[in-house]
C-alpha cells in the first residue's frame, strides 16, 4: 500500500480557517497511510491568494483559482465549481492516469469524480458538508444571484455521489441529510480530526472569562453580534470577553463598544487564548458540516457553552452545555463561573472526548483497515 500513489484535491488552503483545518487534517492522515511521497496536492487558491500547502512536506501543484469575479462566473455557468476553468480541469485530468487514487476534498469537485471514473480510478469524495442541504440555506439568505452558483453545487454533488467510490460524511445529520438527498448512504461518518496540539505552556498576560474563536464568515459574525447585543449586556459587567479569528478585527469597532469586550481578530496562535480563558462560547445558528472550533475547544480542554447547531456531531458531557438563546447563556455562564475559584478552567471530560473521537491518530487506524 505505501507505493499507491494518490492526488490529493482540495481548495481548502487557509489553514486559519474552519475548512483549511480541516483539509490539513485529511492530507496529514493521507500522508501517514500512503507516505507523504506518494501524496500529491492539488490545490486551487481562492482571492485571498493564501496557500498554507507549501508548508507540507508533499509536492504541491498548486493554480490560483479565483481571478475576476467574471472568470468565476463563467465557471459556474460551466457548472464547475468556482475555482476550476475548463482548463484547470483538463490540466487535472490529464494527471489522474499517474494516480492510483484520487481523494476529492469537497462535493463541489463532483466533475472531477465522474472524470476519475471514465478513466476507471478509484476517487473518495468528502463532505465538509452536504452542499444540497446547505447550498438552498445560501440561496435563500443571499437570494437569486446566488442562483447559478446554487445550480452548480448541486450539479456537482450529485455527480460526484453518481461516480464517487467511497464517500464520507463529517457526523450523523450529515448521514441523514445525505440519504434524504440521494437515497444511499454514505461509506463513512468520519467526524472532524485534528493533529493534537495542546499544550498548556503558552498563556496570555490577561485573563478573560469568555472566548469566541471563529474566522471572519458569516455565520461566525452574525452569531458573535447576537451574543454581543443580547447575552453580554445582561451579564456583570466584570465578566470579559476575547474574541479571537482570523479577519476579525475588522469588526473592532463595532464588537468593542462595550469595556466588556476585546477583539484580537488574527492571531499568530489560539493556544494562549485558549489557555487563558474560562469558557468557550459558541453561539453559532446557522451552517452545515461540524464545527471545528468545537473539537479545538475540546482538544484544550475547555468548558463549551454552545447552540445547539455548535455542538452538532459532538459527544456531550457535563462540561457540555447547550444553549440556544439568550436566558439559556445567561443562567449557563452564571452558573458555571459561580463554581469557579480556581482561575482558568479545565474540563478534563472534554479533553478526554476529544481524545477519544477527535484526535487524528484515530483517523489513520481506520483508514489504514479501510483501504487495506
Amino acid at each position: 500500500m505505501e507505493n499507491k500513489k494518490v492526488l490529493f484535491i482540495s481548495d481548502g488552503t487557509d489553514f486559519k480557517r474552519g475548512k483549511g483545518i480541516v483539509s490539513r487534517s485529511n492530507l496529514r492522515i493521507l500522508n501517514e497511510v500512503f507516505g507523504v511521497d506518494n501524496v500529491t496536492v492539488f490545490t486551487l487558491v481562492g482571492m485571498s491568494g493564501i496557500n498554507d500547502f507549501p508548508s507540507m512536506e508533499n509536492k504541491i501543484i498548486s493554480i490560483q483559482g479565483y481571478i475576476t469575479r467574471i472568470k468565476s462566473l463563467l465557471n459556474i455557468i460551466g457548472l464547475r465549481h468556482y475555482h476550476l476553468s475548463r482548463s484547470t480541469e483538463k490540466k487535472i485530468i490529464s494527471i489522474l492516469p499517474n494516480y492510483n487514487l484520487v481523494f476529492i476534498d469537497d462535493s463541489y469537485f463532483g466533475r472531477l469524480s465522474r472524470a476519475c471514473y471514465a478513466l476507471n480510478i478509484p476517487n473518495i469524495l468528502f463532505f465538509h458538508n452536504v452542499r444540497s442541504y446547505l447550498s438552498k440555506k445560501w440561496l435563500k439568505y443571499i437570494g437569486m444571484r446566488y442562483f447559478p452558483a446554487h445550480v452548480a453545487c448541486i450539479y456537482n454533488e450529485y455527480i460526484g455521489v453518481k461516480y464517487s467510490d467511497y464517500n464520507i460524511v463529517l457526523n450523523e445529520r450529515e448521514f441523514n441529510l445525505f440519504y434524504k438527498a440521494y437515497k444511499k448512504n454514505p461509506d463513512m461518518v468520519l467526524p472532524i480530526q485534528m493533529e493534537d496540539a495542546f499544550k498548556l505552556s503558552d498563556s496570555t498576560n490577561a485573563k478573560f472569562d469568555l472566548l469566541f474563536v471563529g474566522a471572519d464568515y458569516y455565520p461566525n459574525v452574525e452569531g458573535v453580534r447576537w451574543f454581543i447585543n443580547h447575552v453580554v449586556p445582561f451579564l456583570d459587567n466584570k465578566i470579559k470577553l476575547c474574541i479571537v479569528g482570523h479577519g476579525m478585527e475588522k469588526y473592532r469597532d463595532e464588537f468593542d463598544i462595550l469595556d466588556s469586550v476585546v477583539t484580537f481578530g488574527t492571531v499568530e496562535s489560539v493556544t494562549p487564548f485558549y489557555n487563558s480563558s474560562k469558557i468557550v462560547v459558541l453561539p453559532i445558528f446557522d451552517g452545515g458540516g461540524m464545527k471545528v472550533k468545537t473539537a479545538e475547544s475540546l482538544m484544550f480542554g475547555k468548558v463549551i457553552i454552545g447552540t445547539k447547531e455548535a455542538l452538532e456531531g459532538y459527544q456531550r458531557s457535563e462540561d457540555i452545555i447547550e444553549a440556544n438563546n439568550r436566558d439559556d447563556f445567561i443562567s449557563s455562564i452564571n452558573k458555571v463561573l459561580a463554581c469557579d475559584d480556581q482561575g482558568v478552567i479545565f474540563s478534563d471530560v472534554n479533553r478526554e472526548i476529544f481524545q477519544s473521537n477527535h484526535d487524528m491518530k484515530k483517523s489513520i487506524s481506520i483508514f489504514n483497515r479501510v483501504f487495506k
